[in-house]
């Protein structure tokens, strides 16, 4: 039998080490937030495991949420890494870190913000293809295949940063 937990609005937070959803769909017009349980804990989004003492949220869960915003890692967590291709019906996708975000996959949604103090993003798959990108974190390197602008995501308008950053369209605009 399936199970379904839904929220008409507000913040759904799944927080622990490993999201295992099997037959639950997570549903909220709101923010639907996938995080480690403990305070700068790391987290792998698209890989699948457990015990290592990594939060893991595989792409299979994700597609098991619908949510207005889905937020990937939290304000206070530790490393955040993107191991398979991120995709998100929503097409809205916070990654929240105030450690170090990176990939070894591609992001593909339509609106991307980055957030967390001090967080340095670091995303320059060749396959990134995202459309609005947003931020308010640390430093910033973002690479996208596609034109894409600055723009407002979620509620975070533009992109702030306290440290360095580079945004690079591969062939394309940045506006």
């Amino acid at each position: 039998s399936s199970t379904t937990v839904t929220a008409v609005a507000g913040t759904i937070i799944l927080s622990g080490g490993d999201v295992t959803l099997s037959s639950t769909s997570i549903t909220s017009t709101g923010r639907v937030q996938v995080r480690p349980f403990a305070t700068g804990g790391q987290m792998d989004v698209g890989a699948t495991g457990a015990g290592s003492g990594t939060a893991h949220v595989s792409q299979a869960e994700i597609n098991q949420i619908s949510a207005g915003t889905l937020r990937l890692g939290a304000l206070d967590g530790g490393n955040l890494v993107i191991s398979n291709t991120l995709s998100h019906a929503s097409d809205t996708v916070e990654l929240a870190s105030a450690g170090a975000v990176t990939q070894s996959a591609a992001i593909n949604v339509a609106s991307l913000s980055l957030l967390g103090t001090g967080g340095a993003h670091t995303l320059t798959n060749g396959s990134n293809n995202v459309t609005i990108l947003a931020g308010n974190t640390g430093s910033v390197n973002f690479r996208s295949t596609a034109a894409f602008s600055v723009g407002t995501v979620a509620g975070t308008t533009g992109l702030t940063f306290t440290g360095d950053a580079s945004l690079y369209a591969a062939a394309a605009m940045i506006t």
